[in-house]
């Protein structure tokens, strides 16, 4: 009779022995930043792992950047939104690679390139009317 979920590797990561019933918590893949949740079934054992949290480390300046604008820490500029440019094509291409893209890193991703989501910015030029 089994307590719970053995000691499995999956998604590059080594979850732990974990009752049933209850999560596992682990630091993300390596090469990425946050923590990554894995839950043992009683009827299914080790359901899929969530990534939902994990930030590739190649998306997390990009993910600064969009976090100093919603918070009105800095402007966007015609500089800033070149450096979002420039920044995309690497975390893409290594997420891509890796097969590493997770929720957070998408939403990263949209929020480059639509970083308004609904928020005011302040701009550093306004239209002209």
């Amino acid at each position: 009779v089994y307590e719970g979920c053995p000691k499995a590797f999956d998604a590059t990561i080594w979850w732990p022995k974990t009752k049933f019933g209850r999560p596992a918590a682990v630091n993300c893949p390596k090469g990425s930043i946050g923590t990554a949740v894995r839950h043992c079934n009683d009827e299914k054992g080790w359901l899929p792992p969530e990534l939902f949290n994990c930030t590739t480390a190649s998306f997390s300046s990009l993910k600064k950047m969009n976090d100093d604008l919603r918070r009105n820490d800095s402007q966007m500029t015609s500089e800033r939104s070149k450096a979002i440019v420039r920044l995309l094509p690497a975390p893409t291409a290594a997420a891509i690679h890796h097969r590493m893209t997770s929720t957070e890193d998408a939403s990263i991703g949209h929020r480059a390139f639509c970083p308004c989501s609904g928020r005011t910015y302040r701009s550093s030029r306004l239209p002209n009317a």
